[in-house]
């Protein structure tokens, strides 16, 4: 969930590159195509107009997905084998093979284990009783892991 400082600052970027749009449209009409500073001002505004798209869209669709399945982010159990990681939650259980990860990736606070370039299971560091234990999950993902590996130490 954003932290309302960043959803101020979303809602505000998202205002100012729609204003920026609109003025690039509106010189762009208002001077004509035929103008060279017309394509320029329209690439200019192109350009702003994919860049927020390609930014905001992922987040957008991830809020949405929450507020429409709330269920979806209750606990679930993770059990981690030579076989590969097994998923058990209140909505339902899965397997994957060690293979299926392209990547893991380590934060300061996060697990993150890729079956998709895009996609991620997140596993917060917090749920680990120890740091002995978050070491012996970086053990267990080094050794059988084929994918990309982003740990740390």
């Amino acid at each position: 969930m954003m932290r309302p400082r960043t959803a101020l600052l979303w809602n505000v970027l998202f205002g100012v590159s729609l204003a920026v749009l609109t003025y690039f449209a509106y010189e762009a009409i208002r001077i004509g195509a035929t103008n060279d500073i017309s394509g320029l001002l329209w690439a200019a505004g192109i350009v702003l107009f994919v860049g927020f798209f390609r930014f905001a869209t992922p987040l957008v669709a991830a809020r949405d997905f929450v507020r429409k399945n709330p269920n979806a982010l209750g606990p679930v159990t993770q059990t981690v084998s030579s076989s590969g990681v097994r998923i058990h939650g209140e909505l339902g259980e899965g397997t994957s093979p060690w293979k299926t990860y392209q990547r893991v990736r380590e934060t300061r606070s996060l697990f993150l284990l890729y079956p998709l370039s895009n996609y991620s299971i997140i596993i917060p560091k917090r749920c680990f009783s120890s740091p002995d234990e978050i070491e012996r999950y970086r053990q267990i993902i080094r050794r059988y892991c084929p994918g990309t590996l982003e740990l740390k130490n």
